[in-house]
């Protein structure tokens, strides 16, 4: 009788212990799923955000072109400034993605907060416009 109970409660536990290993495999391929349509809502963000920016602006420009007859000065400045401003936002994002794409190749360790002030200081001063 001993013997059977002890088989009976071994057999009992190692069921557990399966089930167990079971729902942790399973709990982890959920937990990589999430990540997964988290990343995926990211990039869908990320586009959709995008398109917005490109419509507003798109829409922007189309709207300076109606005042263009009536206020052609106004509208020269505004459309030169926007032009100016996207294409330095693009500069930025290239460079963004330049160093986000190669930051663990050009530095060993981080920045400290004082060095990059002095840097942002030296490169972005009147005397780079001379």
């Amino acid at each position: 009788m001993n013997l059977f109970i002890y088989y009976k409660i071994n057999f009992i536990f190692n069921f557990l212990k399966v089930k167990y290993n079971f729902l942790k495999v399973k709990y982890n391929f959920l937990k990589v799923k999430y990540n997964f349509l988290k990343v995926k809502y990211n990039f869908l963000k990320v586009k959709y955000k995008k398109n917005i920016m490109e419509e507003k602006y798109n829409s922007i420009i189309e709207r300076l072109e109606i005042f263009r007859e009536k206020f052609p000065n106004i509208v020269d400045a505004w459309d030169i400034f926007i032009k100016k401003k996207k294409d330095d936002f693009e500069k930025n994002m290239s460079k963004a993605e330049y160093f986000l794409n190669n930051c663990e190749n050009i530095l060993q360790t981080d920045v400290k907060p004082e060095t990059m002030a002095i840097l942002y200081l030296f490169f972005n001063n009147s005397l780079n416009d001379i």
